[in-house]
């Protein structure tokens, strides 16, 4: 037979259940849910910090070209217009009086002469521009790296920041759920007191408990918005739609083969190493284009030279026309050390990027490790607290059938409940945050991202709502 209490509570935990459903479904049908890929598509388009890591890229890339086409013709054109004056004086009388040759006279002339002279450079054996363009290419390919390595690092971002606001809202979440809870038990306490029935430390109780969780939701709510700032900030833009959450029975993703099979496919796929990789190539080339200034070069040159003077010293005008081809041995026999120097430069960043590529290939082993030990650990978790919430709401229940039938204070009914909000929220930021350790493996094993964890969009009903967004300016220097 139900108390008095039970009869009492019943009405108006059936009203308030109703009238938390009716502000549910209202808040659902206002807002409309963007999933991972939406905020994704939104951050590429929008994110400048992104944008300036590609042009950076393209500014590489385009370097590269430079010193890859630097064994190439070179071909030069000029022209030129020019008035002149020439005078002629003879300089003394002959020595030998009895002869009939006769001194000339002193002459000058006015002029315009017009000249057009093409020439052509070729090297034939060039060195230093054969390891340029070495380099050249090296450089292109790590410009390409760079561009891929932009992309995984914004996705990376995206997907921290997505999973950090989930957690936060699933908190947020909990926290109101608890709090709503301890009012209703706070309200029946003060009822039964009311009564005649109940006894002051149970409303003591629930009033202690009831204020600890209003603090809590509003940490809860501090944490949901910084963290929804953070998403915005690395997306660019403001956005008034909710983030779709992953559905509850969703399975996740796990990776097969062994540790040691990762290792040697992250030191093969994954973007910072093969950077490191191809940077040490290109100091390479650059030192051996640098010695390469003190041994000559052999280059193919030839040229064509036309000019067109209207009036000389012999009273007409004359057209001359010159072509030239031939080889030529270059060389510089003294730059004032700069050349020296050069060399002691690149032989000392040949060693700073065989040092990088030495650190970087011990940070890619060891968090290869890292995080697939955290991969496992963390499924054993999440296996562990699914166990835990389905036992604390079993015991949250029978503690509340205990408490109605007098065999539980209040107390105990409290620190259950607690306990099972704990866990939960303990549950599912294990399962968010698996799902970012999964996006970091991917990342540092250079798994293609095609394969990445992808929110099923058919999960729950989509609203439709006017999307109003604005840029945010941009301030940040780096993240």
């Amino acid at each position: 037979m139900k108390t008095t209490a039970q009869k009492y509570s019943a009405p108006k935990t059936w009203m308030q259940s109703a009238l938390l459903l009716i502000l549910l479904s209202a808040c659902c049908g206002t807002a409309e849910a963007i999933d991972l890929d939406e905020v994704l598509a939104m951050a590429f388009k929008n994110d400048a910090l992104h944008k300036s890591r590609l042009y950076e890229a393209s500014a590489d890339r385009a370097l590269g070209q430079q010193a890859l086409f630097g064994y190439g013709p070179h071909i030069s054109a000029s022209a030129s217009y020019q008035l002149g004056r020439k005078d002629s004086v003879p300089d003394k009388e002959p020595e030998d009086s009895a002869t009939t040759a006769t001194v000339p006279d002193e002459r000058e002339a006015d002029f315009q002469q017009a000249e057009l002279i093409f020439s052509l450079t070729q090297p034939v054996v060039d060195f230093e521009k054969f390891f340029l363009a070495q380099q050249g290419s090296a450089d292109i390919s790590t410009s390409e790296l760079k561009r891929k390595q932009a992309v995984e690092d914004l996705i990376l971002l995206i997907h921290e920041k997505y999973f950090a606001l989930l957690i936060a809202e699933e908190n947020l979440a909990l926290a109101k759920e608890e709090c709503t809870t301890l009012k209703q038990q706070l309200d029946d306490a003060e009822q039964r007191l009311d009564l005649g029935y109940g006894i002051i430390t149970d409303k003591e109780n629930a009033q202690a408990k009831y204020a600890l969780s209003l603090a809590e939701k509003t940490a809860r709510q501090i944490e949901r918005d910084s963290a929804r700032i953070a998403l915005e900030e690395a997306v660019g833009i403001d956005f008034l739609e909710r983030i779709d959450d992953i559905p509850g029975d969703m399975k996740l993703p796990e990776f097969s083969k062994d540790l040691s099979y990762w290792q040697k496919t992250a030191l093969k796929k994954n973007s910072g190493y093969n950077i490191a990789l191809l940077q040490l190539k290109s100091a390479r080339k650059r030192l051996h284009s640098r010695r390469s200034r003190f041994v000559p070069a052999l280059n193919l040159f030839g040229s064509y030279n036309h000019t067109d003077t209207d009036m000389t010293l012999d009273g007409y005008g004359e057209t001359n026309r010159e072509t030239i081809a031939g080889l030529r041995l270059e060389m510089d026999l003294f730059a004032s050390g700069r050349d020296t120097f050069d060399v002691i430069a690149a032989s000392r960043q040949k060693k700073a990027a065989k040092k990088r590529v030495e650190a970087e290939k011990r940070h890619v082993l060891s968090t290869v490790e890292n995080i697939w030990d955290s991969l496992r650990n963390t499924l054993a978790l999440i296996s562990s607290y699914k166990t835990a919430v389905e036992a604390a709401k079993v015991s949250m229940k029978s503690t509340e059938t205990g408490y109605l039938e007098g065999m539980y204070s209040l107390l105990d009914l409290l620190n259950v409940q607690q306990e099972y909000y704990r866990t939960m929220s303990q549950y599912k930021s294990a399962r968010y945050n698996y799902l970012v350790l999964c996006q970091q493996f991917r990342q540092i094993t250079g798994v293609d991202n095609k394969n990445r964890v992808a929110i099923d969009k058919t999960s729950r009903p989509r609203h439709k709502t006017v999307r109003v967004r604005r840029k945010i300016p941009w301030t940040r220097a780096k993240r």
